[in-house]
């Protein structure tokens, strides 16, 4: 194949491999490597859990607000506002 880059020609493309972890595809010589850490990671994800911003935010109010859905969430956030905008009227 002539190209204007004939250095990156370098024929077929490398057979690459799966990872065992996350089902990422890899060369083979950086495969190895690539599972340890993806491994690691992934055992250090799981201890950690989730991670939940309302927690954060709510943590110095003394009543704890509902669990809501996020289109529960987004009608509420939205009368927050129009509460402010009328005040400010």
């Amino acid at each position: 194949m002539d190209s204007e880059y004939p250095e990156f020609d370098a024929g077929p493309p490398p057979e690459l491999h799966p990872c065992g972890v996350c089902g990422r595809k890899f060369n083979p010589s950086s495969l190895q490597r690539h599972q340890a850490v993806c491994a690691k990671s992934q055992k250090n994800a799981a201890r950690r859990g989730v991670f939940d911003p309302s927690k954060k935010r709510t943590a110095e109010l003394e009543v704890k607000p509902k669990k809501t859905s996020k289109a529960n969430s987004a009608a509420i956030e939205r009368a927050a506002q129009e509460t402010q905008l009328e005040g400010k009227a």
